[in-house]
């Protein structure tokens, strides 16, 4: 089956939007038992970038089509991190 790119490293967005709404799905979880604080946000945060790191390693490791990019990694941790910080400052108003 033929690869469809609309541009050059398009793969990234995908991979930022994935780490985002990972983020935010994380978020709510826990803002649904109203636990989550700024240390919460500081654990999924943490958590998410690891999985982002370690599913890299895998693909390197294991031989399963794919291949370690780091600027993979690159647009996972932007992701996270853009959600964190617009989060940050509205995680104890923002009613989801």
């Amino acid at each position: 089956m033929e690869k469809v790119k609309l541009f050059e490293n398009s793969d990234k967005i995908v991979h930022f939007m994935m780490y985002a709404i990972l983020t935010i799905l994380a978020i709510m979880a826990f803002k649904k038992r109203d636990v989550c604080t700024k240390r919460c946000l500081t654990i999924i945060s943490i958590f998410s970038i690891f999985l982002g790191v370690m599913m890299e390693f895998l693909q390197e490791y294991l031989d399963i089509g794919r291949s370690f990019d780091t600027f993979d990694i690159l647009a996972n941790t932007t992701g996270v991190i853009f959600v964190i910080i617009f989060l940050n400052n509205k995680i104890v108003k923002y009613e989801f």
